[in-house]
């Protein structure tokens, strides 16, 4: 990847936060730009109205204030004691309920025109705000944060991050982890599994175990950007996990403390002579580890190769498209992005010193490959560098940004979607492979595994005839 790239991705700190990854890893430490953030704080009407204006100028999609005013809203709801407050959005404008004694001081109507001015919610937000503080009793930071946390839940890439979140995501070193590795299953949160000799393992939790909330939050609508936001915070930080296990009639509470879980980022394996690299996860320094693994495959012989992107579910924007120079052409088009703002407009092209391009490829993916991975399999398959193999893939096509906010907290919003060399959008549809095979039935299995692997099986065959000819 050219410099001029590099400085373009690094532009006032957006794209290089790119996909939600795995927990366990750790996010770019980018500085945040000072540019445009008022010199005193903001409070009040005035707070909650400039960040209904970042999200209305910089959102991908347009949205209006009064969607966003309802969102905020809603997130009260989940302010303890659960249940306490009740909201109803209506057409232009919402009511709040507090209990059940039915007084008119445990009423609060709220309205707006339609279409709403930032500030005219604002407004709004901010007696909602009060409302709940004085009939809950909750503190304001606590209240802000559900309403915030409400709001993001627009953008199902999104997330809010609290002023801890943001805290630790801008300090150097890892964030911390509880060491879990989860997917949304018919709209449940459900541990895929936790990593080895992390807090989650040692609290005993288990493949197939369902997450219902995170420190009182629930998990219910997240999505795993926002679930992951909520698991990784300093380490020595504690989680309190609700849980339901299939077999247990009722729900167990377990608290972990997050600390630094070592996770791989690739391995590798000689299969005959055919070579295996599995990327897990796409840190800043996955290409570096990738073109690692190569040379030690070569050097062991490989005359193919299969490359593993199974459960691969996101990473840094950088990272992906580094990796994928590693096996086309020179100037090659590996993706491009659009948003509403033209800085997100942008366009990478391979410029690898030293690409692969001799052994023949495959590429096996499936339900859990997912953003940065999709972009090295879409490129592979549009330029016919690779067959894919496996199941269709998850279909994110969008890339946040890191917004701060004037109470120290901070906003991951979707301002931009990333497109094939082609001109696909795999939005909601995923790549679909060039040889689909269906993976073994036993969900436990090893991945890895030819023994145990139906489709790197399927893989090994695809190349493995190729290299003997």
């Amino acid at each position: 990847m050219t410099p001029a790239g590099l400085l373009q991705m690094r532009h006032g700190l957006p794209l290089a936060l790119l996909f939600a990854a795995c927990t366990s890893t750790s996010p770019s430490r980018e500085s945040t730009p000072p540019a445009g953030r008022p010199s005193a704080p903001l409070t009040g009407a005035a707070f909650f109205a400039d960040v209904v204006s970042k999200v209305q100028a910089q959102s991908v999609d347009e949205t209006s204030a009064e969607r966003l005013g309802a969102a905020a809203l809603k997130g009260l709801e989940n302010l303890p004691p659960k249940g306490a407050l009740r909201v109803t959005v209506e057409q232009k404008g919402g009511r709040l309920t507090h209990g059940e004694s039915g007084s008119a001081d445990a009423v609060l109507s709220l309205s707006w025109p339609s279409p709403a001015a930032s500030t005219q919610i604002g407004e709004a937000l901010d007696k909602a705000a009060t409302f709940a503080v004085d009939r809950l009793g909750a503190q304001p930071p606590d209240v802000l944060d559900a309403m915030l946390r409400g709001l993001m839940a627009f953008d199902a890439d999104g997330s809010y991050l609290g002023a801890a979140a943001y805290t630790a995501l801008q300090s150097p070193g890892p964030s911390g982890s509880c060491g879990l590795e989860v997917v949304i299953r018919q709209g449940v949160l459900t541990v895929l599994s936790p990593i080895t000799s992390g807090p989650a393992e040692r609290a005993g939790l288990k493949a197939g175990d369902q997450i219902i909330s995170i420190d009182g939050i629930s998990t219910a609508g997240l999505g795993l950007p926002q679930v992951n936001a909520l698991l990784s915070g300093k380490p020595g930080s504690r989680a309190t996990l609700s849980l339901v296990r299939p077999e247990a009639s009722a729900p167990r509470e377990v608290v972990l403390t997050r600390e630094i879980v070592p996770a791989a980022t690739v391995e590798r394996k000689m299969l005959g002579r055919v070579g295996y690299l599995r990327v897990h996860r796409l840190p800043q320094d996955a290409a570096a580890r990738v073109t690692a693994a190569l040379d030690a495959l070569r050097s062991e012989g490989a005359q193919a190769l299969v490359l593993d992107l199974r459960g691969c579910s996101g990473g840094l924007l950088t990272a992906a498209v580094e990796v994928t120079e590693l096996f086309l052409e020179d100037r090659r088009l590996l993706t491009y992005t659009e948003g509403r703002s033209r800085n997100q407009n942008m366009r990478f092209s391979a410029h690898a010193k030293r690409a692969t391009l001799d052994l023949r490829l495959a590429v096996l993916v499936d339900d859990r490959t997912a953003a940065g991975c999709e972009i090295i399999g879409a490129a592979l398959q549009d330029w016919g560098r690779a067959t894919l193999v496996g199941t269709r893939t998850a279909g994110r096509t969008t890339i946040q940004t890191v917004i701060p906010l004037d109470n120290g907290a901070a906003i991951r919003l979707t301002t931009a979607r990333w497109f094939t060399p082609k001109g696909r959008s795999l939005a909601g549809r995923g790549l679909t492979p060039d040889t689909e095979v269906r993976p073994d039935e036993d969900p436990g299995r090893p991945l890895g595994s030819a023994e145990h692997d139906a489709q790197l099986r399927a893989a090994v065959d695809v190349v493995g005839k190729s290299s003997t000819r």
